[in-house]
């Protein structure tokens, strides 16, 4: 991943995150909005699933913008396998 852009998820807003190659770490005080990130992520790739949590809600009704906006953002990610590259927004 070499940055994503989050206009609107759960509570992070207009915030863009760009990455190095090699380890990157992410860190904050408790309710910065690191696992909300990492929820992005996972969104970007798989989606969500409509299974309900333990607070009865589903991971789009958890993570719906605070302002109800739409869910917004992009992932720019390169992947090379077999000298082949898949780039991707």
């Amino acid at each position: 991943i070499k940055k994503l852009s989050v206009q609107s998820f759960g509570k992070i807003k207009n915030r863009s995150f760009e990455f190095e190659p090699g380890l990157n770490i992410v860190f904050g005080n408790n309710e910065s909005g690191k696992t909300t990130l990492l929820s992005f992520v996972r969104y970007m790739l798989f989606g969500f699933h409509g299974r309900r949590s333990e607070s009865n809600l589903t991971q789009e009704e958890k993570f719906l913008p605070w302002d109800n906006t739409a869910i917004n953002g992009s992932m720019d990610f390169v992947y090379d396998a077999n000298d082949g590259i898949c780039r991707g927004t």
